[in-house]
């Protein structure tokens, strides 16, 4: 069950967003919180509540916690969480949550983005190495745009949560331009092998700067780089773990490069579509949705806008 948005398709619902990140994720160990576990806690105090060492922390959207309990139950979660991990977090888009959302981030060099859901879901993946540089702020501010701090819908943020989420080894992306998105996600998966991306080459030597940005931003990887078509450049990888389309924006090229990528991505492999806000896109992937698979999504809201589709078996259905 979705909202639908124009002819755009699906948005998926709150659980349904939540529990595809899961499914995609490497995540084993989720603790889930919510109306029953706040009261028992509100009832014995917040330091007398253990919560268990874990990979992820739902705070499910039931729960009303006041700002003092929510701010409590941040930093209880928190510790729970182990480097790597991550936190789900309902009502971003009540200003009130958000705020104390952002305000218990400070200094902690969380990587936020969020995702489209009734009440907003914020995710925040806490970092390997606590005393890292925050390396989506940092591409960031290496970007063309000029800004030296990311705001939490940055396209850098979001990729390197989602790709820190998933961690793939291997990863494909179709519209490469001078490597930001592909850095992000290298950086984000942290065990990533192999990374190959594939642009026409248009707008300048795609070669040597997707190998400067990698370089300039830690990236452990040599980027291979296939200059060519889309449509027919040859592809030296298959069975990927994520999956990054960035090419042709129109409806059929849209369309056209999921189909012909989709086979590409390993069952339990993501996929996720850039520039969602423009119709075009979203017509595109409502037409592959509709005529090739129909399967888990989740809509990630950055200043471009991302689709993501999980796909949970090896052939189209």
């Amino acid at each position: 069950m979705g909202l639908s948005l124009g002819c755009a398709g699906p948005i998926p619902l709150g659980d349904t967003g939540c529990r595809t990140l899961l499914k995609a994720s490497v995540f084993r160990h989720v603790v889930v919180i919510g109306d029953e576990e706040v009261q028992m806690a509100a009832a014995t105090g917040w330091h007398d509540f253990e919560m268990p060492a874990c990979d992820a922390v739902v705070l499910e959207p039931a729960c009303f916690y006041s700002g003092r309990v929510l701010a409590d139950l941040l930093d209880t979660a928190w510790t729970a969480v182990m480097p790597g991990g991550a936190l789900f977090i309902y009502g971003w888009s009540w200003p009130t949550r958000r705020e104390i959302i952002q305000a218990f981030l400070a200094g902690k060099h969380g990587c936020l983005f969020t995702v489209a859901c009734q009440d907003g879901l914020a995710v925040v993946v806490k970092p390997r190495n606590l005393e890292a540089v925050d390396i989506a702020a940092v591409l960031w501010g290496m970007n063309a745009y000029g800004s030296a701090a990311a705001p939490p819908w940055s396209n850098s943020y979001a990729q390197y949560g989602l790709s820190a989420i998933v961690r793939p080894r291997k990863i494909l992306e179709v519209g490469v331009l001078r490597g930001f998105s592909g850095a992000a996600l290298v950086l984000g998966s942290g065990v990533a092998e192999v990374y190959v991306g594939v642009d026409n080459g248009a707008e300048g030597d795609v070669l040597h700067d997707t190998r400067e940005t990698f370089l300039r931003s830690g990236c452990p990887l040599i980027p291979a780089i296939v200059i060519g078509d889309s449509s027919t450049a040859e592809i030296p990888v298959a069975d990927v773990d994520l999956l990054h389309l960035d090419a042709g924006h129109d409806i059929d090229s849209v369309f056209k490069d999921l189909v012909r990528y989709w086979p590409y991505v390993r069952a339990g492999g993501v996929v996720w579509v850039d520039d969602w806000l423009q119709m075009s896109v979203r017509n595109g992937i409502h037409r592959f949705m509709s005529e090739e698979y129909r399967g888990p999504c989740f809509i990630l809201e950055t200043e471009t806008g991302g689709y993501g589709i999980v796909k949970t078996q090896a052939a189209n259905v």
